[in-house]
């Protein structure tokens, strides 16, 4: 019988430890996706949201913190994304990877406000930069804040903003569909379908029209909330940086190894 492997050239194994997994030897296919829906304020990529991801999935008071956010302002978990990575990133610079939407340019001003700040650079310095614990506090002392010194009109005028643009692209959406199937219906049925899709499109030129305009009074200069904004992010800044020296001197004191705020992740599980 002819040897079914003869001829073939061996190739060398490949040398693995010997408590390797296969998958281990080769780089992972998978590649961390950048957030490109208009509603980040920082230059980032994929690996940044991953470590947003595991900062809200290990610190539970984060993420309790940016939902009770939510139910305020509906642009607040990518502002708490936004300030959590300005003391994460090594060189956090503002600089949306594509152009923001109308209500997410709020995040931009609050986000200018607390970079401004002294104590921003501050709080920095005191080593926030690839430290989840510590960026966590950090965000945790001043998303909230900064959101909480928002007045009431305009927490109002940008969820109603958010509102109009899902309404206005989801009407525009419809008409379209609507129109697809005019063209393919015959008789009274393509007229009706055509109605239907002449109103749609008419109402999300009308939401639109409303949402430019609100766009436009939010995108307009406002001293006092600017001064708002400085005041609520220098007082939460505050705070925070005495918890993260007061975490520091605890990781110090009863010791954790890695220096790194070892004691930190029960503070921010729920």
């Amino acid at each position: 019988m002819i040897d079914a492997m003869q001829g073939v050239v061996d190739e060398p194994a490949l040398d693995l430890p010997e408590n390797a997994d296969l998958f281990d030897a080769f780089p992972s296919l998978f590649v961390p996706r950048a957030i490109d829906d208009g509603s980040q304020v920082i230059r980032h990529d994929g690996y940044d949201v991953e470590a947003w991801d595991a900062a809200v999935r290990d610190y539970g008071k984060l993420r309790e913190a940016a939902l009770a956010a939510s139910t305020r302002l509906i642009t607040a978990l990518p502002l708490f994304r936004d300030v959590f990575w300005s003391f994460y990133k090594q060189s956090p610079t503002i600089g949306p990877i594509v152009p923001l939407t109308p209500a997410h340019a709020i995040n931009r001003q609050i986000v200018e406000q607390v970079l401004g700040t002294t104590e921003w650079r501050q709080t920095r310095a005191s080593g926030t930069s690839g430290d989840p614990i510590a960026s966590a506090m950090a965000t945790l002392g001043v998303a909230y804040s900064a959101i909480q010194a928002l007045d009431a009109a305009t927490v109002a005028d940008v969820n109603r903003l958010h509102e109009l643009e899902s309404g206005a692209a989801a009407l525009f959406a419809q008409a379209t569909a609507l129109t697809d199937l005019a063209e393919q219906a015959e008789g009274d049925r393509a007229r009706d379908l055509f109605e239907q899709a002449e109103r749609a499109r008419a109402e999300a030129e009308r939401q639109q029209t409303e949402m430019e305009q609100a766009a436009a009074a939010l995108a307009t200069e406002d001293e006092a909330r600017e001064e708002a904004l400085r005041r609520a992010a220098r007082s939460g800044l505050t705070r925070a940086m005495g918890e993260i020296a007061e975490e520091a001197e605890a990781v110090r004191v009863f010791g954790g190894g890695d220096g790194g705020g070892g004691g930190g992740a029960q503070q921010f599980t729920a």
